[in-house]
This record gives structure tokens, C-alpha cells and sequence, in this order.
């Protein structure tokens, strides 16, 4: 990433798409609240174990008003420091799903036809990239077939009588299982893309053609056909699936192995690490933390959207 270079340009703060922007913006008061609990945890620490040096001998012997005193202290103290480690705990459950959100959105952000990042990946750079995708993939397969397969059994558990659209758990399933499915297929869609430019550079060993499973499509295209006599087509469809994703998967972990070696030797382990790295240092920056409390209390309210749907 050099100076003045496109891909400069393209990680750009001022120029970074809005919602990757607020992302960072997050991930900054969260890292600069954690500072902060934790320089204050420190500090409660220590105090707690100052009114712990101060109990009077023979505790029992003492009058009831020094008794009190002494009690209420350490008490407070505790109770501060109780609730200071209850905040660090929220924070480091938050960092985690926010940082899940980020790669993606920075990676969508550098995924373009002529980006570095993708004549990086398809010149076997960056293996940290390439096995998290391959972890993102096995992920994706893995939750839309459990789902596929919770739908499945759904419409195999209908009466002959019984019409798919007028079942709504059944079309709830729908409904999730074409969200897994739209992810699955944002990722074979990215590995089209590298495989395509792979063959265009005479590559080797390029990753194979990735299957064109349309999931999100499929998926509810077959589940509400209202044919008694086509209700095993979902099965066999995700039957199908999970064959051809389990084949698939080895083949990007070959494409990880093969970045692995040439890491070996000096090379950049991942791009969109050192991208995030030069965003974060800017979003940093730029963070008011007067605006932590609403920004912390959004971020959670955020995540409880995205769980509850």
C-alpha cells in the first residue's frame, strides 16, 4: 500500500463507505471505554486493597460505629469494582461481533475486479485471508444446511392436505435459511471472482470454478413448490449442497497452504489486517469520547437487533 498509490486512495478515511466508517467509529469507543475501565479497575484494585489494610485489630472489640464504617468502605469499594468488571466483560463480548462486521465490510470495500487485495489473493498472498475465508465458508455451509435441513424436515412433516403458504413456521424457516443461503453465495461469488482472474494470469494451480449453487434462491424456490410430489426436492437439493461444499472447502484451504509457503519468506500474512490497522489508527483519532456512553449504548442496542432479527 503505497503512498498515493489507488489502493491508498481506496482506504482513504474520508472516503470509505458510511457504514464501514460508523463500524470504526464504534470499535474506537469500545477500545478507548476498555482503556478506560481498565485504568479505573486498576485504580479500585488498589484502593480496595488499601481499606483492606485498614481493618482494625481485633474487629470484634471495636465499637459499632467503627465496625460500620469500616464494612461500608470496603462494601462500596467492592460493589465499584464488581461493576466495573461487569462493564469489561460487555465490552469484551461487543469487540468481537463489531470486528466480524468490519472485515467484511473492509473486505467488501478492497474487493473490486482490480484491487490488490484480489491480484493479491489470486497470486496466493495473505494465507491469514485466505483461512479466514475458508473458516467464513465452512461457517456459512455449515449454518445454511442445519437450517436447510430444520426447513426440510418442516415441509416432510406436512399432511398431503396440508398447503406450504399457509404454514408460517414454515415460512419463517424460509426466510433464515435465504439469509444463510445469500451469505454462502456472497462467498462463492468472491471465489468466482479470483478464480476467474487466477485463469486469466495462467495460474498454476488455480482454485477451481466455484459451483453455481444459488442458494438464497434455491432454497425458497424449492421449499414452497405446493406439490405433494415434489416435496423430496429440497431434500435432495440439500443434499446436494452439502456435497458439493464439502468438495469445495479443500480446495480454498489448498489455495491457504499455498499463500502459507510463500509467507514463509517475508511476505504479508494479511492484507485486510494492515488495512484495518491504518483505519483504526484514524477512527481512533477522530473518537470523542464524550460521546461514549450513547455510542456504547447504540453498539448494544445494534447487536440486539441483528440477534433478535
Amino acid at each position: 500500500m503505497q503512498p498515493g498509490s489507488a489502493e491508498a486512495t481506496l482506504l482513504d478515511y474520508t472516503r470509505i463507505p458510511p457504514r464501514l466508517k460508523d463500524l470504526l467509529r464504534r470499535e474506537a469507543c469500545l477500545i478507548s471505554s476498555r482503556q478506560q475501565v481498565e485504568d479505573a479497575l486498576h485504580e479500585f484494585h488498589t484502593q480496595k486493597q488499601e481499606v483492606e489494610s485498614t481493618r482494625p485489630p481485633f474487629m470484634f472489640l471495636q465499637r459499632k460505629s467503627v465496625r460500620e464504617e469500616f464494612s461500608k468502605k470496603l462494601e462500596e469499594t467492592r460493589q465499584t469494582v464488581q461493576a466495573l468488571e461487569a462493564g469489561l466483560a460487555k465490552i469484551d463480548e461487543l469487540l468481537p461481533r463489531l470486528h466480524e462486521w468490519i472485515v467484511e465490510e473492509i473486505e467488501r470495500h478492497l474487493s473490486g475486479d482490480n484491487s490488490a487485495y484480489l491480484l493479491g489473493l489470486s497470486r496466493n498472498r495473505f494465507p491469514g485471508d485466505w483461512n479466514r475465508m475458508a473458516d467464513r465458508f465452512a461457517a456459512h455451509c455449515a449454518a445454511f444446511a442445519e437450517m436447510a435441513d430444520r426447513l426440510n424436515a418442516a415441509v416432510a412433516a406436512l399432511q398431503k392436505e396440508q398447503r406450504i403458504a399457509g404454514q408460517l413456521h414454515i415460512i419463517d424457516l424460509v426466510k433464515t435459511a435465504r439469509v444463510h443461503g445469500a451469505r454462502v453465495d456472497a462467498d462463492l461469488q468472491f471465489f468466482t471472482q479470483i478464480s476467474l482472474r487466477q485463469r486469466a494470469d495462467s495460474h498454476k494451480q488455480p482454485l477451481p470454478e466455484p459451483p453455481a449453487l444459488r442458494c438464497e434462491t434455491n432454497v425458497a424456490r424449492i421449499a414452497m413448490i405446493d406439490d405433494i410430489n415434489s416435496r423430496d426436492l429440497l431434500a435432495r437439493f440439500v443434499t446436494r449442497f452439502k456435497q458439493t461444499a464439502a468438495e469445495f472447502l479443500p480446495a480454498v484451504r489448498q489455495q491457504g497452504m499455498q499463500a502459507a509457503v510463500r509467507a514463509a519468506g517475508g511476505d504479508i500474512n494479511s492484507y485486510i489486517d494492515a488495512a484495518w490497522d491504518l483505519l483504526r489508527s484514524r477512527a481512533i483519532n477522530e473518537f470523542n469520547p464524550a460521546q461514549s456512553e450513547q455510542i456504547l449504548a447504540e453498539t448494544e442496542r445494534m447487536l440486539e437487533r441483528h440477534d433478535n432479527g
